[in-house]
């Protein structure tokens, strides 16, 4: 399946490449991710995770003033989790950090102010598809019991890394295909480099119909009982259109 989404995706870039006004470039950055969740349980706190994106953009000319911009990349998203939640007399601590690899493709609608050949300002906006390539989580637990009779605190920690499983079964940690929207604004200058400030919501749950992926789970309530989560992030790209004037 990821072998024909990525050959489809070349294709269609190779195409266009190969039609009147359009231009190739090159464009990498910083993400900064984070994952949109809701669900009833433990409390937990959701943080910021930084990642990249790398690949192929083209602008496809329309007008003098608007062009289709789709591009083939790879982004790095996630995000990172500190849970704390009771069971009786243990009191667990625990942090995930989630890291998910995707091959994307963004098609954007651009406006450009001023002339070709001049500096000129963007907007633009569209749609992304993505698929996952690989997923990993690096944990951290901390565990206090509480003895009875005055026994005191017993307290022990655990930590490690594991790829997780993607898919669309109840064993499967995170879905493999992701969707939604993305907006950005920038600047290129005359001679084909840019920079652009955006940001992408997705509005795929992440998280396979009838898994908790890791969320934990003390009280043993129904699987995915109203448990979703999002990718979000913002980006900062930088980049080159070659054929600048």
């Amino acid at each position: 399946m990821k072998k024909v989404y990525v050959v489809l995706a070349a294709a269609m870039m190779a195409t266009t490449a190969a039609t009147a006004q359009v231009k190739l470039g090159v464009e990498g950055g910083l993400n900064i991710n984070n994952l949109a969740d809701h669900y009833t349980g433990p409390t937990n706190k959701n943080m910021t995770k930084f990642g990249f994106h790398a690949g192929l953009v083209s602008d496809i000319g329309l007008s003098d003033h608007f062009s289709v911009a789709p591009a083939l990349r790879y982004s790095m998203k996630g995000g990172e989790f500190d849970w704390e939640y009771n069971n009786g007399p243990i009191v667990v601590e625990k942090n995930d950090k989630l890291t998910f690899h995707y091959i994307e493709l963004p098609v954007n609608i651009v406006y450009k102010t001023g002339m070709e050949g001049s500096g000129r300002f963007l907007i633009g906006a569209g749609p992304y598809v993505a698929y996952m390539v690989n997923a990993q989580n690096k944990w951290y637990t901390k565990t206090e019991a509480v003895q009875e009779n005055g026994g005191g605190v017993i307290e022990t920690e655990d930590k490690g890394a594991q790829r997780l499983s993607v898919g669309n079964e109840a064993d499967d940690v995170v879905k493999g295909f992701d969707w939604g929207a993305q907006a950005f604004v920038g600047y290129q200058f005359p001679m084909g480099a840019f920079v652009k400030v955006g940001s992408q919501l997705g509005f795929q749950n992440t998280v396979p119909k009838e898994s908790n992926g890791l969320l934990p789970n003390p009280q043993n309530t129904p699987a995915n009982d109203g448990f979703m989560q999002k990718n979000y992030n913002f980006f900062v790209t930088l980049g080159y259109m070659f054929g600048g004037k």
